[in-house]
């Protein structure tokens, strides 16, 4: 998505003079190194079945 990076990251007008205004950054998804460990045995756990 075109639109993508600027949904996640934000901008502001200064930087991107076309937006009516700031834009705060939305973090689509975060994942701690224990959110991505646990991801990572959830798959392990589903895929050794």
């Amino acid at each position: 998505m075109v639109y993508a990076a600027m949904q996640n990251f934000g901008g502001t007008k200064a930087e991107f003079p076309h937006l009516w205004g700031d834009i705060p950054g939305r973090e689509f998804i975060g994942l701690s190194d224990d959110d991505e460990d646990e991801v990572l045995a959830t798959l392990a756990d589903h895929l050794s079945l």
